[in-house]
């Protein structure tokens, strides 16, 4: 009988049960690891997150540890792994929000290359929060490699290919649960689309960037019907003929605004004078745009195609998602026409997928960073400066006018993020601008060709020197607008009626453009020119109402008029089988 006992307990390893239980609460504790490493690096308290959402950040960090334990079947490497990938991708996400004020959202990863190429201009120093981060993580990895097994998980095929099983069953039940019907949501909370720092601090980083994964596909609105765009393409179809056909150059000036209104610059208030002054034969107005610190391909977007961002999915990118086939713009107009279009834009073709869009909008030609000058003498802080852009820019206007009416879009470079002295380098880089606007100006006026000059900026900079503090903590959508404002102006080189055209939003200075030179439109600007006193600015801030009121951005789509965009922007961007084309071209 003893001897029994004897052999019961000489067969039972407590060493090796013991460090089996260690390494279950480790791998248990490692997702919550994991989930704070994000958090912190983030600058998110906890308590900002709701209670329902730590469990489900929780779950996500539990299943990519769970897929690296099946991939790898070793304890050590595959928490080492889950470790310092969360540490990379929360690190990654600190720098994004940090340098474009959102997080990172499902759309970024297409815009990696776009992101490698202008990565170098940004200040990559690291905050408390990062060295705490930092020093826990690598604690943590120590702890890890001492004390849990590098050996190989001992499991029969027929047990791993269950584990494998019941791992996919419940990953695809979570995901069908954020997909389908919104993890969020059954705990009554919907996306925060329009301020997606808050929505992360509130929900945490995982559980919203795979809550976003369920706006990647773009429904088809409600009442939506082909048949009655086609009415509404021949109601507003126009019999019409150029009395003149200006050269049209737009300049879509890199974060060109007026922060004046954001924050009290003193002395330096205005620095633009030359913008500022330009009264006669211009039209002036503000932009509400969609985008903020980056995205410039959305605002250029809106602009070309006279859509916008208020209808696709929050964070979107339609430059990478959407323009994969020839899409009716007002390049493609103007070509109907007799103009040559050109695009430039001094930085890599394949930025933002350009080298592939311009030719779906009908650019002939586009120039990018290889033909521009390569004197050093031509760069500002790694970018070309605009006085190089706009060198180059006459020099295109001079061969393209012997052609015939041309079409130029420049997008610039020179004002780029990455501001290391702050506000005070910005102001300085947009004196720069206005001085070499007025010498563009000065040019144009001595042409005896008519000339459309369109100027604007795609977003507001990302200073990262408390500028924008206090608009960021707001929840008053009124005063937090005033982030997504940019100046333009459009000047002529010949007389033209001078107005200021108030609040509009960038899809509607296609139609404005072509109105002011007098050349005939689509159905389509007819149409957004009838309407435009209704809703004159639409964007994913909410849309101007006919009384001059900020309607609040859950409303997009829900009364008349921007129904009725809404309802258009899917039958041109989306619907290739009742796609109505002569209301667009």
């Amino acid at each position: 009988m003893e001897r029994t006992k004897r052999k019961m307990t000489k067969a039972i390893d407590w060493k090796k049960i013991m460090k089996q239980m260690w390494e279950i609460l480790v791998i248990c504790i490692s997702p919550f690891f994991m989930f704070l490493q994000v958090e912190f690096l983030e600058e998110n308290r906890l308590y900002n997150i709701r209670k329902p959402f730590f469990m489900i950040n929780y779950i996500w960090y539990a299943l990519i540890l769970g897929l690296l334990l099946l991939l790898i079947r070793r304890v050590r490497y595959a928490l080492m792994v889950s470790v310092i990938l969360s540490y990379i991708l929360g690190l990654a996400n600190h720098y994004v929000l940090e340098f474009r004020g959102i997080p990172i959202l499902p759309w970024d990863f297409k815009s990696f290359g776009t992101a490698m190429n202008v990565a170098g201009s940004y200040n990559y120093g690291f905050t408390g929060y990062t060295w705490a981060v930092t020093g826990a993580t690598a604690v943590y990895l120590v702890v890890l490699h001492f004390l849990t097994s590098r050996e190989k998980i001992a499991l029969k095929s027929k047990t791993y290919g269950i584990l494998a099983v019941i791992y996919l069953a419940f990953a695809g039940g979570v995901w069908q649960l954020h997909s389908s019907v919104g993890l969020l949501k059954l705990y009554h909370w919907t996306v925060f689309a329009w301020n997606q720092k808050v929505q992360y601090q509130c929900c945490g980083v995982a559980a919203s960037f795979m809550e976003n994964l369920r706006f990647m596909d773009v429904e088809k609105p409600d009442g939506y019907d082909p048949e009655e765009i086609r009415k509404l393409a021949a109601q507003y179809a126009k019999e019409e003929a150029a009395t003149k056909k200006p050269n049209l150059i737009v300049i879509m000036n890199e974060s060109f605004s007026d922060i004046s209104m954001i924050k009290d610059l003193g002395e330096d208030k205005n620095y633009m004078p030359f913008f500022d002054s330009l009264t006669e034969n211009t039209v002036r107005g503000r932009l509400n745009v969609s985008a903020f610190g980056g995205n410039t391909c959305n605002t250029e977007f809106e602009f070309l195609t006279s859509l916008s961002m208020a209808f696709v999915p929050s964070g979107s990118v339609p430059y990478q998602q959407y323009i994969d086939r020839n899409v009716s713009s007002l390049c493609r107009i103007l070509k109907k026409q007799g103009y040559s279009a050109t695009a430039m834009h001094p930085c890599a073709a394949s930025n933002w997928n350009r080298d592939k869009v311009y030719p779906y909008l009908g650019f002939d030609t586009f120039i990018s960073e290889e033909g521009f000058s390569t004197a050093a003498s031509s760069y500002l802080r790694g970018y070309l400066s605009d006085a190089a852009d706009f060198d180059r820019l006459i020099e295109e206007y001079e061969a393209r006018k012997k052609e015939g009416p041309s079409f130029i879009f420049n997008v610039t470079m020179q004002n780029h993020g990455g501001y290391s002295e702050g506000t005070q380098m910005y102001i300085d880089l947009i004196r720069k601008t206005d001085r070499e606007l007025q010498r563009l100006v000065a040019y144009l006026k001595e042409q005896p060709e008519p000339v459309l000059l369109l100027f604007f900026g795609d977003h507001q900079p990302n200073l990262q020197d408390g500028t924008y503090d206090s608009i960021n903590k707001e929840t008053d959508m009124s005063v937090y607008r005033n982030k997504y404002m940019v100046p333009f102006v459009l000047w002529a080189n010949y007389d033209i009626e001078e107005k200021n055209a108030g609040d509009l939003s960038p899809g509607f200075l296609a139609p404005l453009l072509l109105k002011t030179a007098g050349l005939p439109m689509p159905p389509y600007y007819h149409l957004l020119l009838d309407k435009m006193e209704q809703a004159p600015a639409i964007s994913i801030n909410g849309h101007l109402n006919q009384q001059g009121k900020w309607i609040e951005p859950g409303q997009n789509g829900q009364d008349a008029i921007t129904a009725l965009y809404q309802r258009l922007q899917y039958n041109k961007l989306f619907d290739t089988k009742d796609y109505v084309a002569e209301m667009y071209e």
